[in-house]
């Protein structure tokens, strides 16, 4: 596969992410790098940059009935 200039991916959690964890009604994290340009990072990032905990789905797991 060829790297296109200026091609990179949207950091955080993923929509199937998202639903994954909507549907299952729990809460999710993901450990990803910081976004460097409109919520993305570009090929090419350094390994060693800065990251952070994303956290999506609900806030809290329901208590069991």
């Amino acid at each position: 596969m060829y790297k296109t200039i200026g091609s990179g991916r949207q950091v955080g959690e993923s929509s199937t992410d998202v639903n994954i964890a909507n549907s299952r009604n729990l809460p999710g994290f993901v450990f990803d790098y910081d976004a460097t340009e409109n919520g993305r990072i570009l090929i090419g990032h350094p390994i060693e940059s800065d990251a952070s905990l994303y956290n999506y789905g609900p806030s809290i797991r329901p208590t069991p009935e």
